[in-house]
């Protein structure tokens, strides 16, 4: 046994982490399909089976045959949420963020996965990323005492290539999205994860290209360059000598 005790949910909340060491005392699946039917039978449950309006995803409970409820689990949930019970903190639903254009997106691309599959379709042909940029992202949320300014000198030594900053001022924390060339700069940048900046710690989370493009049609964002940035420091050190002799600020 394992437990860790946690109080993000407003009480004190006790969740058991412990695997089970002793892999041998766990029961042999009778389940004999290889794993392109194990792959094949997972994208079509999920995408025309399963009642995700009704029903929750609950390896922990659940039994072949057998869906759980929402309202049987500790998560707060709608019926247009989907609910995902996290294996370990049990009242954290791993799919109460997802939006329904996101929703629509995973649906679509199972569906065309699993027909393209079932017609001796090339993998390749289900792992095409054609029409995507190689760029990688990561998005957090910030305070409204932030500014770009600070975040473009928070990651300047972390490969940043551009900054998606909203310009609507809602007085609430914003999220803003970060651009990186390709995923080693992106792991890399994710290492400042809850660092502080200004007055907010820094929570990081990998997100993509089609999120980016979702937030930016909720309103109006101002794109920051980082080398653009970085040539008006330079012009600047230079017009005024001084700031060159000046220690960094604590």
């Amino acid at each position: 046994s394992h437990v860790v005790v946690d109080s993000k949910w407003g009480c004190e909340d006790k969740w058991e982490t412990a695997f089970v060491e002793d892999v041998e005392i766990i029961p042999k699946s009778e389940n004999k399909m290889d794993l392109c039917q194990l792959l094949l039978g997972f994208l079509c449950f999920y995408t025309d089976t399963f009642p995700w309006h009704a029903k929750a995803v609950c390896p922990r409970l659940s039994k072949p045959g057998v869906f759980i409820d929402k309202s049987k689990l500790q998560l707060h949930t709608s019926e247009e949420q989907w609910c995902i019970e996290d294996p370990f903190d049990l009242k954290h639903n791993l799919g109460g963020k997802c939006t329904p254009s996101g929703k629509q997106r995973m649906l679509y691309a199972m569906r065309d996965s699993f027909q393209k599959l079932q017609s001796a379709e090339k993998w390749s042909s289900v792992c095409n990323l054609r029409g995507l940029s190689g760029a990688c992202y990561l998005k957090t949320r910030i305070s409204p005492s932030v500014t770009p300014v600070n975040l473009l000198d928070a990651f300047s030594n972390f490969d940043l290539v551009r900054l998606y900053f909203p310009k609507f001022d809602s007085g609430q924390r914003l999220q803003v999205f970060l651009e990186f060339n390709d995923a080693s700069a992106r792991r890399r940048a994710h290492t400042l994860n809850e660092k502080l900046v200004v007055d907010c710690q820094l929570q990081l989370h990998y997100t993509t290209q089609l999120s980016l493009e979702e937030a930016c049609h909720t309103g109006k964002w101002a794109t920051y360059e980082m080398a653009s940035y970085r040539m008006q420091l330079q012009v600047m050190t230079a017009r005024v000598p001084s700031l060159q002799q000046q220690p960094p600020p604590e």
